[in-house]
């Protein structure tokens, strides 16, 4: 085959036992591959520098390949599986490795890194829980800032280029063109990922959770992060949103079946029905606390819109009649319901300032149970379920509570500026 080192020995040789078109070569200057029965080669870079390959073993349990190598040790690649999904498709733009067990990383004593031990102590990487997919859209989307530094740098020299001012303000009014992925189970949103605007092959990695997004259309998005997922099958789609054409465009899309690893649920002897049930009854949980969770935010904004209606008022210049006094006095003391709303939702901070024990607010009782999911693969208990939904009530009054303060606000607006 072409492409391989031509001052170097091949070492070794291995051909995939399920996909034949795949051969591996290790020679003195590395590993190379084949995705086409040996017609051509491509040197495996990413992370692996150009040394000796002394062996190539495969170790069918764990879908690994292992190398040996010459004074490197061994290296294991974990993603075996998606060098099998080129080569039956090379013209995919979204490649995933079809299963995935997924585990809760531990927190290394010290924080990150090397912890503790410094830079006395050489520590390789551990197998990250994330999973890893691989993109490539095949095209980039362009804007009107790009078009704008592409004319500059074409302009003939000592010419006098400078953007307009309608030019200036479009460039700063577009909202670029992007392209994302969506997660979903059983058609049921799960979490959202943006991809970056390249056009070649980009590595984009999922930690395993649902999201959240508060998002405007704008390629900076807030993204909360919440639970994990349960074992079963995902469908990950690739979007292109061409917004100068308005055109949303399904780009590609995979499969992936994800289990836990410690606890692994397909290979478990108990009884199926047992567990069918028990991760539909995880996932109705999650669904209930992110459905919280995304009134709880909703609410909250809501509540802060009309507290800074509120405070623009009572520092608005009126005109000085008793009427308007009047009417100015009910504006100021609509901070009492204010307060009052407050204080369901977060506890009652004056008391609390001054070191009074006070009950919780229900938004952190929302909020804990939305993220108690992100540090256990177990379902909430009943009993944090049960203040859960109690807490969910008590929004629901808190929504009303709104309602007729947002009245008496827009009344009294009307009525006084």
């Amino acid at each position: 085959g072409s492409d391989l080192p031509t001052n170097g020995p091949v070492k070794c040789l291995f051909e995939d036992p399920i996909e034949g078109k795949i051969i591996l070569v290790g020679t003195e200057f590395g590993l190379f591959v084949s995705i086409n029965s040996g017609e051509n080669f491509i040197a495996w870079s990413n992370g692996l520098p150009p040394i000796a390959i002394k062996d190539i073993a495969y170790q069918a349990e764990a879908d690994d390949v292992v190398l040996a190598t010459f004074g490197r040790g061994f290296v294991v690649c974990d993603d075996y599986e998606m060098i099998r999904q080129f080569a039956k498709n090379e013209n995919k733009k979204l490649v995933v490795n079809p299963q995935h067990q997924l585990f809760i990383p531990y927190s290394k004593l010290g924080h990150s890194g090397n912890a503790y031990q410094g830079d006395g102590r050489f520590m390789g990487e551990n197998l990250s829980e994330k999973i890893k997919i691989r993109i490539k859209t095949g095209k980039k989307f362009g804007s009107i800032e790009d078009n704008r530094k592409a004319f500059e740098k074409n302009a003939a020299p000592k010419e006098v280029i400078y953007p307009t001012k309608e030019q200036i303000v479009l460039e700063e009014l577009e909202i670029p063109s992007r392209f994302f992925l969506h997660i979903y189970k059983n058609s049921k949103f799960v979490a959202t990922i943006n991809v970056a605007n390249l056009e070649n092959w980009q590595t984009v990695e999922w930690n395993g959770r649902y999201s959240i997004t508060n998002s405007d259309l704008n390629e900076k998005q807030s993204v909360q992060w919440g639970p994990y997922v349960s074992p079963g099958n995902y469908d990950i789609k690739l979007y292109s949103m061409d917004y100068t054409n308005s055109n949303l465009e399904i780009l590609d899309s995979a499969k992936i079946e994800i289990d836990f690893l410690m606890e692994p649920i397909k290979t478990s002897n108990s009884d199926k029905s047992v567990i069918v049930k028990k991760i539909q009854d995880r996932d109705k949980k999650i669904y209930d606390v992110i459905a919280g969770k995304k009134a709880l935010n909703a609410l909250e904004r809501r509540l802060a819109k009309l507290e800074v209606i509120w405070k623009n008022g009572i520092n608005e210049s009126l005109e000085r009649t008793p009427e308007k006094m009047k009417l100015y006095s009910d504006w100021k003391n609509l901070n009492v319901k204010i307060y009052d709303i407050k204080t369901i939702l977060y506890g009652n901070s004056i008391l609390a300032g001054h070191e009074f024990e006070t009950n919780r607010g229900i938004s952190g009782e929302i909020s804990n149970s939305f993220y108690e999911f992100g540090g256990s693969f177990q379902a909430s208990t009943q009993t944090h379920m049960d203040l859960f939904y109690s807490s969910m009530e008590k929004l629901n009054s808190i929504e009303k509570q709104l309602d007729l303060l947002e009245s008496e606000l827009n009344t009294l607006q009307t009525k006084l500026f």
